[in-house]
């Protein structure tokens, strides 16, 4: 059996034989210039971390155009206090969301490399 892998780059590696380990695959994949040294020293959990700044302005934005939208019913005074309303809202909404897709992609980026490590 074999599996394949995707290298920092983007780039799959495809028929690599069961066993072999991601310390194996990345000295294959930098001594055959698929890859640098640089390309595995990348933070990966940064990556994660842009989930929850993206709902986080997401779900702000959103929460201050519905709560202005709400307020002109009251004039300008209550499209201001429901845009601010609105994107207290959005905001706390979008952040604790980002924070659990964050926490899940942590834990199953974590749970992958655990069962390639027990193979």
């Amino acid at each position: 059996m074999s599996f394949s892998k995707t290298l920092p780059t983007g780039q799959v590696i495809d028929g690599i034989p069961d066993g072999t380990t991601e310390e194996q695959i990345k000295q294959y994949a930098i001594g055959s210039g698929l890859a640098t040294e640089e390309d595995y020293n990348i933070d990966q959990a940064t990556k994660a971390d842009y989930i929850s700044t993206v709902t986080e302005t997401g779900g702000a934005v959103a929460g201050a155009l519905y709560g202005a939208s709400l307020g002109t019913a009251f004039g300008p005074v209550g499209s201001v206090v429901g845009g601010l309303l609105g994107g207290a809202v959005g905001a706390g909404t979008g952040y604790f969301s980002g924070e659990l897709a964050n926490h899940m992609l942590r834990t199953e980026t974590s749970t992958l490399t655990q069962q390639r490590k027990n193979h």
